[in-house]
């Protein structure tokens, strides 16, 4: 897995909303336009094959709530609000919803504040 931050020391503020009890961002996936569940119980951010866009790829199979799945693991290059983070993502070929960003991508940052009042989730980077 790999991953890089395109501003080391800025820290990043990000609207968000809250639907049907999650938190989501609007975003691209490797140029496409997403909207992005904050899923903290991912380990892995997750996307429909289609937004696929590298095919240097390995096969996998990844547990989900539905069971065992076959995927693929591929580069992943996001961009969400003025944030931009390359990371690996895994991406699934019957995934219904535009993705969701996982440990792989919060993980990377020294903290994560989510601000339900103003809503917005700021990303500071490690010093």
């Amino acid at each position: 897995m790999f991953s890089t931050l395109s501003a080391h020391a800025q820290t990043h503020k990000i609207p968000f909303t809250v639907k049907d009890g999650a938190i989501w961002v609007d975003a691209k996936v490797n140029g496409f336009p997403a909207r992005l569940k904050l899923d903290t119980g991912a380990t892995q951010s997750v996307f429909p094959k289609k937004f696929q866009t590298v095919h240097i790829e390995r096969e996998v199979e990844v547990r989900t709530a539905g069971g065992m799945v076959k995927a693929v693991i591929a580069p992943a290059h996001y961009e969400i609000g003025d944030l931009r983070v390359e990371s690996t993502a895994t991406y699934l070929q019957n995934y219904i919803d535009q993705g969701l960003i996982g440990l792989d991508v919060l993980r990377q940052f020294e903290q994560v504040i989510i601000d339900f009042r103003a809503q917005t989730i700021e990303f500071i980077p490690f010093h």
